[in-house]
């Protein structure tokens, strides 16, 4: 008779979960800010909103995003104190 023995050592992990496990909170911030850039393009391309205007708006949300990775949770080191 077969016996299942489920022990920490057995592992189901996909593959995204490992690679989005890996991720940093700034990692994920240096890939948005290139994203939220080509987001703005394909939305010229599919809306009319004129290039400028997406462009600004984009150059805002990425500003924001900045603002938010450098002064309200800025990177720390871990284990150490500021």
């Amino acid at each position: 008779m077969a016996v299942s023995r489920n022990t920490g050592h057995s592992s189901t992990e996909t593959f995204w979960e490992r690679v989005f496990g890996q991720l940093s909170r700034h990692d994920l911030v240096l890939t948005a800010i290139p994203l939220v850039f080509a987001l703005a393009w394909v939305v010229t391309f599919a809306l009319p909103i004129p290039f400028l205007a997406a462009l600004a708006g984009s150059a805002v949300l990425s500003a924001a995003v900045l603002v938010d990775a450098l002064f309200v949770n800025p990177p720390c080191e871990r284990g150490g104190s500021l």
